[in-house]
């Protein structure tokens, strides 16, 4: 959860600063185009979706949390590293560095450790779900 809380908290702080021109600029960002708000719906709804898989299906469907949470991972990494590219590798007169990239980055790579340690934790061979430990894996005369 804590990546998804960084998800969202890089959604309001500003990914690139706007090099000498000066307008910094956030993914959620009220002061321009209105239509640009909805660019904030992706690393909202990959928050709210990764807090609910965190929660509901981690017990019931460890396999299927574990995708879920690594393909969210995996997609909000490649989203957050477009920002930091544009705003650290972009024209200087328009683009600068700012922290939200970064912030998103590391809710990105929390995401993905979750994910990782979702699916190591995940029983296989003679500990798999179902089988009896108590009875010999030959069977019986």
């Amino acid at each position: 959860m804590a990546g998804s809380a960084l998800l969202v908290a890089a959604t309001f702080v500003p990914v690139n600063g706007g090099g000498t021109s000066g307008y910094r600029y956030a993914i959620f960002d009220r002061s321009v185009q209105h239509e640009l708000m909805l660019f904030a719906l992706e690393p909202l709804g990959v928050a709210v979706l990764a807090t609910l898989t965190a929660v509901f299906l981690v017990t019931r469907a460890p396999r299927l949390a574990a995708g879920v949470l690594l393909a969210f991972g995996v997609q909000s990494m490649l989203l957050f590293l477009g920002y930091f590219g544009m705003a650290a590798f972009g024209n200087p007169d328009y683009n600068s560095l700012r922290l939200g990239a970064l912030v998103g980055l590391a809710g990105a790579a929390a995401l993905l450790a979750a994910g990782s340690l979702a699916a190591l934790e995940i029983p296989t061979g003679d500990r798999a779900p179902g089988r009896h430990y108590d009875e010999p894996t030959q069977a019986r005369r």
